[in-house]
């Protein structure tokens, strides 16, 4: 079980991608990787980006699902997981 949080928001999409693969290679059979990710939808981006200065990497579902894709990652090995609030999703990967 890998589990980030607070990590991959950061990352451009070339770098999120490289981590992502290398993550899912070291996870057994059966073992699962959840990387959450501020939403494009989380209300408070005006906020963090200008106020706080706070450079982050808002992504979409669909976006995630394109990057797990790009990491070589099965279609039907991807789920998308979010909050009520919708402030983060969870890319949820079963191996």
């Amino acid at each position: 079980f890998i589990w980030s949080a607070g990590l991959f928001d950061y990352f451009n999409d070339k770098l999120f991608v490289i981590l992502l693969r290398k993550y899912f290679k070291l996870l057994n059979k059966g073992g699962k990787l959840i990387v959450a990710n501020f939403s494009e939808n989380n209300s408070s981006r005006g906020i963090i980006e200008v106020l706080c200065q706070w450079g982050l990497h808002h992504r979409s579902e669909t976006q995630l699902v394109e990057l797990a894709l790009t990491a070589g990652i099965p279609r039907n090995k991807i789920e998308i997981w979010s909050q009520n609030a919708d402030v983060n999703l969870f890319l949820h990967i079963s191996k």
